[in-house]
């Protein structure tokens, strides 16, 4: 009898000793799952992050280039380039020039 309920103790000990394993299995699966959602979530807030950078970057890169282009215009109207912008500009400055080289 003493070996039937030592076997039997071992037996309930085991049982409750995979019982446990089973438990904390049970709850690393649960962490596991969670901390996949949280890493999910992350990258998807880094590539907001990422767009919202990007297309503020372009907005600020079309700024200057439209400041740079609205100066040059101002610049080569100051010229005596007239109001017909960039280009009426410098076809107005060659026939200048043509002009120039035909007196001599």
């Amino acid at each position: 009898q003493i070996k039937d309920r030592m076997a039997l103790a071992e037996k309930d000990n085991l049982m409750d000793a995979v019982t446990q394993f089973e438990a904390t299995v049970r709850e690393k699966d649960a962490e596991l799952e969670r901390l996949k959602r949280e890493v999910g979530d992350t990258r998807q807030a880094a590539r907001r992050e990422e767009s919202l950078m990007m297309s503020a970057w372009h907005d600020l890169g079309m700024q200057a280039q439209h400041r740079s282009l609205a100066n040059m215009h101002h610049h080569l109207n100051l010229r005596g380039g007239g109001g017909d912008g960039g280009a009426a500009s410098w076809l107005m400055q060659q026939r200048r020039l043509s002009r120039l080289k035909g007196d001599r």
